[in-house]
């Protein structure tokens, strides 16, 4: 079975304005700490069937301009940010529990995986607005507005990038909250590797390749055995792809 190609709108040659048309689900920062020594991963392409290896940057990882700059360098660029610092922390092992001060910014970026997961595959596009005229916009001009973060209305209609970006900024208000009361847990691995989804269906959120935040109530060591559970429960929940720095590791 292919994958499937999805329809986006491209932008001037040479994209001068440098808008973000490669949108990371998982961000390049994450998928670099898992990273082997020659700065790829192994990843198992259930699709293809095949596994392969690839890099942080690899289109793979990455929506094609569902959402809107405003989306990718506003909200969630500040959601990654506030993450990557506790990830970091966690990484080194100087933050050993996610205290409060640290949990919202957990909380927020586990409902933006999910949300970008959730929406990955949408297709660009335009929507026709009742009873509004949109304006006669030379693509130079669309693509310094959207660079801005400024929302518009072309003579055909508005993209649908900037709906799904304010779409998806709902969703992860609301995600949140929902996950407001729980716990987050900082687990290790005491042999073997935690294998990353590309859909987070359950609560964990891997660190690095023996390093992983989950639900709990206490963080601590995880056996082979746990980890073996874990790691099917990742496979199973994921839905293109699972990545690892080392898949034979993943028990």
């Amino acid at each position: 079975m292919e994958r499937m190609r999805r329809r986006f709108e491209r932008p001037q040659k040479g994209n001068p304005t440098q808008l973000t048309i490669h949108q990371h689900v998982w961000p390049v920062e994450s998928i670099r700490r898992f990273a082997d020594s020659d700065g790829t991963v192994a990843v198992y392409d259930k699709v293809r069937q095949k596994t392969r290896r690839a890099k942080p940057t690899d289109d793979l990882f990455c929506a094609q301009r569902v959402w809107d700059q405003r989306a990718e360098s506003g909200y969630m660029k500040q959601i990654e940010d506030a993450f990557q610092a506790v990830a970091a922390g966690v990484a080194s092992g100087s933050v050993t529990h996610i205290d409060a001060t640290q949990k919202p910014a957990v909380d927020s970026f586990y409902a933006l995986w999910r949300a970008r997961a959730e929406w990955r595959t949408e297709e660009d596009g335009v929507v026709v607005l009742n009873a509004v005229t949109g304006d006669a916009l030379s693509q130079e001009q669309q693509e310094n507005l959207e660079k801005k973060g400024i929302l518009f209305v072309r003579r055909d209609g508005m993209p649908k990038r900037f709906l799904h970006g304010v779409r998806m900024q709902f969703e992860i208000d609301a995600y949140r909250t929902q996950i407001s009361a729980i716990s987050w847990a900082i687990i290790r691995a005491q042999k073997g590797q935690f294998v990353v989804p590309d859909y987070p269906a359950h609560l964990f959120i891997p660190i690095t390749p023996t390093v992983c935040l989950c639900r709990s109530e206490a963080s601590g060591l995880v056996t082979r055995e746990n980890l073996a559970e874990i790691n099917a429960v990742q496979r199973t929940g994921s839905r293109e792809y699972f990545f690892a720095q080392d898949l034979s590791k993943c028990p």
